[in-house]
């Protein structure tokens, strides 16, 4: 199957080069455009190497600190519309008990004396408006429907959000950090379930990931050598990109207003800061960056990156911006014309490569 794959992904990627990829390409100098204070063209010029250094210190101490940042609770024991047990976390700080984020972890639906580990598959939910166990449900995900108990899902709502399962919700108070703290609480979660009596196998894991939680799949996979397969489905995964440039444009002239995902939060701690002056032009710079996996990947783990070219949400020149893994045989980038962020998930072409991946790398490695 892995021969195959390869070969399949070669062949994707030549037809790519026609103009549906891309490298990231440096922009020409232009005058400045300042708008509500903020100089557009210095806010995204290039990184330069000694930013990306930056970026990659702040995330090693976080990442060695990330042990002592999190307490994990059990809130509750349900049984899915499926039948599977589901165990709903809270993602606690240590000392203050302060709910950061729920999650929920899906147990296979096993056969008597079935005791075999089961790969960890890290699900990480699009928007910015709370998730559910539906997600997670038999029949659901985006891959083939055989494969489906060959995982153990760690799934959670982001910070601020809501996590509903079945008629119970799960709501955090704590405040949104979009892909930033978003990556902090992934790497934590998943961490805990494998570590977990779940009989999940912490030598087999993958990330499947929706929008917003395509980009925050990519950082995680750029700050942590744990995995083995990231699926990439219309994430944002480079914010210096032009598509970002425009978001930023309309968020400093009319607010925010559209449907980007975990716009409100970038907006708070970056573009409105950096517009009152409050933050620097040098820290709004770096926070964008960190939150820009197309800066930093390179596989392994094998990446599968799909995006429709008419995605009005999260452009596709996100995906197209990830040259670091372009043409390679441990990558694909698939992109589906007249296909927009909500049809992409839909995809009969995504779902049959999806279940190729998966069980390549994790459920029969």
């Amino acid at each position: 199957m892995r021969s195959f794959l390869f070969l399949l992904s070669a062949s994707l990627f030549a037809a790519c080069d026609s103009g549906t990829t891309g490298t990231l390409v440096p922009q020409q100098t232009q005058p400045d455009s300042v708008v509500a204070g903020v100089n557009l063209n210095k806010l995204f010029a290039a990184p330069t190497g000694i930013e990306r250094a930056a970026v990659q210190t702040l995330w090693a101490n976080r990442n060695n600190q990330l042990p002592t940042r999190y307490t994990f609770t059990l809130e509750a024991s349900l049984t899915g519309s499926d039948g599977a047990e589901l165990k709903v976390i809270a993602g606690r700080e240590p000392g203050s008990a302060a709910v950061f984020f729920y999650g929920l972890v899906r147990l296979p639906i096993r056969q008597s004396g079935d005791v075999r580990q089961r790969a960890t598959l890290l699900v990480l939910p699009d928007g910015d408006n709370g998730t559910s166990d539906v997600l997670v449900a038999s029949g659901n995900p985006p891959f083939g429907s055989d494969i489906h108990e060959e995982f153990v899902y760690a799934l959670f709502a982001y910070r601020g959000e809501t996590l509903h399962v079945g008629n119970q919700s799960f709501t955090s108070s704590a405040t949104p950090s979009a892909y930033n703290l978003d990556t902090d609480d992934a790497l934590a979660f998943v961490e805990y379930v494998y570590g977990s009596e779940f009989l999940a196998d912490p030598d087999r894991v993958g990330i499947l990931g929706i929008g917003r939680g395509g980009g925050v799949g990519l950082l995680a996979a750029a700050r942590s050598d744990t995995f083995d397969l990231v699926i990439d489905v219309a994430g944002p995964a480079n914010f210096f990109a032009e598509s970002f440039q425009t978001e930023t444009r309309a968020v400093l002239t009319n607010g925010v207003s559209g449907d980007f995902p975990g716009i409100q939060s970038i907006a708070d701690q970056i573009i409105f800061p950096l517009s009152d002056s409050s933050l620097t032009m040098s820290d709004a710079r770096i926070e964008l960056l960190q939150r820009s996996a197309s800066h930093f990947i390179s596989p392994p783990p094998f990446f599968f990156v799909a995006h429709g070219a008419i995605d009005f949400t999260v452009h596709v020149d996100h995906s197209r911006s990830i040259s670091s893994i372009s043409g390679t045989k441990s990558a694909l980038y698939l992109e589906i014309p007249e296909t927009d962020h909500l049809g992409i998930i839909t995809s009969s072409e995504v779902r049959s490569l999806a279940t190729n991946f998966l069980t390549d790398y994790l459920v029969d490695p």
